[in-house]
C-alpha cells in the first residue's frame, strides 16, 4: 500500500475501488444470507472485507492507495449491513428495478457534523443543547459528498420477498 501524506494526494474514488467494493458486497451479502437462514447466525463483513479488499488490489498486481483500500472496504461491508439477527431474503425472477442512468454528486462545505465516541444523544432539545460537541464542516476543514441513484423496485407478485429477525445462535 501507498502511504497518502499531509502534503501529497492521492485517488480515493476509482473504478477499481467501487467495483472491488460491490463484489465483495455482494458475495459477502450471500454468505450472509446462507448463514443467517441455515445456521441461524449473521457476521459483520468489515474486517473481513478490509482483508480481501488488501488480497484482491494485490493478486490483481495494483498498487492501491490506502484511500482507495479504505473506499472499498466501506462499500464491502456497509453492503451487508442489517440489523443483528435480521435476514432478507428475495426470490430473483420476481424482482424488477429500473435506476436513472446518471448518479447525482453534491459536495458542500456548509454543514454540521455531530461527533461522538460513544452512543449518540438525543440531538433536540435540552439546555446546554446535548447536541455537543458539533462542529461545522469549516471547523474541521472537511467536505461532505452525497450521492443519489435514483431507482424504483417492485415484486411481480405478492410473498416473494421474506424476512425474519431475532435469527441467533
Amino acid at each position: 500500500m501507498r502511504q497518502v501524506g499531509a502534503q501529497k494526494s492521492a485517488a480515493e474514488l476509482t473504478v477499481r475501488a467501487a467495483v472491488t467494493g460491490v463484489v465483495l458486497g455482494i458475495v459477502f451479502g450471500a454468505a450472509n444470507a446462507y448463514l443467517g437462514l441455515r445456521v441461524g447466525l449473521t457476521v459483520s463483513a468489515s474486517i473481513p472485507a478490509a482483508v480481501m479488499t488488501v488480497a484482491l488490489f494485490r493478486l490483481l498486481g495494483s498498487r492501491a492507495s490506502i484511500l482507495e483500500s479504505n473506499l472499498s472496504q466501506t462499500i464491502g461491508s456497509a453492503s451487508t449491513a442489517l440489523a443483528t439477527g435480521t435476514v432478507a431474503v428475495l426470490e430473483l425472477a420476481s424482482f424488477v428495478s429500473g435506476f436513472s442512468s446518471v448518479a447525482e454528486f453534491d459536495v458542500t462545505r456548509v454543514g454540521a457534523v455531530h461527533m461522538e465516541d460513544t452512543s449518540p444523544s438525543n440531538i433536540t432539545g435540552g439546555t446546554p443543547s446535548p447536541a455537543t460537541p458539533v462542529k461545522s464542516l469549516f471547523q474541521i476543514d472537511a467536505m461532505a459528498l452525497r450521492t443519489n441513484l435514483w431507482g424504483a423496485w417492485g415484486l411481480r407478485a405478492p410473498g416473494h420477498a421474506q424476512f425474519i429477525t431475532g435469527a441467533t445462535w
